[in-house]
């Protein structure tokens, strides 16, 4: 990808989308294709874990969706409980998951 940043000693540079629903697969390489020229790979690794999760929630929640237009304050709220479930005793995981939660929801 054009303006990638990763090491030159790296030597896997794929991030994995296989495990993004693939309604929304197409919406995450386009968000992490802006990414990856700004951020390192590791940062996006995680920020495609993050997605995963959330877009698997939504998915399951919602299985005819194909982008999230009709994403609501009450599917950020079931999935805000979700998350809090899955993630009450790991504080620092819990923060960053929802910074870049934000930052992708606020971009699309």
């Amino acid at each position: 990808m054009p303006g990638a940043r990763f090491p030159d000693h790296e030597s896997r540079h794929i991030l994995n989308f296989e495990d993004v629903p693939v309604p929304f697969r197409p919406l995450a390489k386009r968000y992490l294709k802006f990414r990856i020229s700004h951020l390192s790979l590791g940062q996006c690794t995680l920020d495609v874990r993050i997605l995963k999760l959330f877009l698997t929630f939504i998915h399951d929640k919602n299985p005819s969706w194909k982008d999230l237009n009709d994403l609501t304050r009450k599917d950020i709220e079931d999935y805000l409980i979700f998350h809090n479930k899955k993630f009450h005793d790991k504080i620092p995981s819990k923060r960053s998951y929802l910074i870049v939660l934000n930052v992708f929801l606020g971009n699309n």
